[in-house]
């Protein structure tokens, strides 16, 4: 075998990361090649112009008369899953630092993110829900109170800001900021490929 996880570089804001997560464990499950996926934040080129932004302006912005085509082929690979998003509950464009930097706490504290990963995905995508509030992204975690008192004094200072940017970086330097991506060694398939693509990342 190649190597021993598959990296996938995610942005928060870009919904085909969450279905091309779906599609690649789609294909574990189908060639019975189980493998750690590690979570790597690749946010966009300049996020935080984008932060606030009303969400109708956002999709104009960045899609123009290709964003209902573009919300509904989303929205149909979504329903393979059993996922009914609804972008009509998205107002502004959230800060998705805080959502990083929690998932990479839990990785800190050897952890898998995986229940994370998908919640946040839900809560903005599905329900609507402020990624940027610390209390929304508690209330997605499964750990008792203590821990999520960690997690909210995290959250609530600068720890893991230059953490976070560094690890991007290194993210970057091989995905090229294409989100969702995705490497097995020295294999790298980028987009929300079909499973039966995604499953030539798992061949020896």
């Amino acid at each position: 075998m190649k190597n021993n996880f598959i990296a996938l570089a995610f942005d928060f804001l870009n919904p085909w990361c969450w279905m091309g997560e779906k599609r690649l464990r789609q294909a574990m499950a189908k060639t019975g090649v189980i493998l750690p996926i590690d979570y790597q934040a690749c946010r966009s080129a300049h996020p935080k112009a984008q932060i606030g932004m009303d969400y109708r302006t956002y999709r104009e912005n960045r899609f123009g008369s290709q964003a209902k085509t573009y919300e509904e082929a989303l929205s149909l690979a979504a329903a393979e899953f059993g996922i009914s998003l609804d972008f009509s509950r998205i107002t502004t464009m959230p800060d998705t630092e805080p959502a990083l930097r929690l998932m990479q706490w839990q990785k800190g504290r050897g952890k898998c993110p995986r229940t994370l990963f998908d919640g946040i995905y839900q809560a903005h995508f599905c329900e609507g829900k402020d990624i940027s509030d610390p209390a929304s992204l508690l209330a997605l975690l499964k750990q008792d109170a203590e821990e999520r008192q960690m997690a909210m004094n995290f959250l609530r200072s600068e720890d893991g800001v230059e953490d976070l940017v560094k690890a991007e970086r290194e993210t970057i330097a091989w995905c090229g900021r294409l989100t969702p991506g995705m490497k097995l060694g020295e294999t790298l398939i980028s987009g929300a490929q079909p499973s039966e693509i995604l499953a030539t990342l798992l061949k020896p």
